[in-house]
């Protein structure tokens, strides 16, 4: 009797990226944004992120998101929420294509089009 495996191949850490992603985009939207608050959460997803990088074996997705965060950061030290909205939307993106790779590492045989790693690495080349 062949057993199911009910471990998730995206690890909990993407589901945490994707909670602060969330969380900084509706902070920053309150009439009068926390920026302390948002600070605080943006701490947590660079926490976070350390956590999981390593486990990114495809350097142009560890690259990206690690730029995606810089970025982030950048915006919430100027205090600016237009800036901050369209960054944390681009975090939110990254986490898509971070479960993605997951998904895809986890299926590699039954790879779904645009999720490969192969054809996240071209992907990622023509963008940057």
């Amino acid at each position: 009797m062949n057993e199911i495996s009910t471990a998730h191949p995206v690890p909990k850490e993407v589901s945490l990226l994707d909670y602060a992603g969330f969380k900084i985009d509706a902070l920053v939207k309150a009439g009068a944004p926390d920026w302390s608050a948002i600070g605080q959460t943006l701490d947590f997803a660079d926490q976070t992120w350390k956590a999981i990088s390593d486990r990114v074996g495809v350097m142009a997705l560890r690259d990206k998101f690690s730029a995606t965060l810089v970025s982030l950061r950048a915006s919430v030290a100027a205090k600016d929420p237009a800036k901050v909205q369209t960054d944390a939307a681009a975090e939110l993106a990254m986490v898509d294509e971070l479960e993605k790779y997951f998904l895809n590492r986890q299926n590699e045989a039954q790879p779904f089009p645009g999720s490969t790693i192969r054809e996240w690495q071209t992907n990622a080349a023509e963008v940057d």
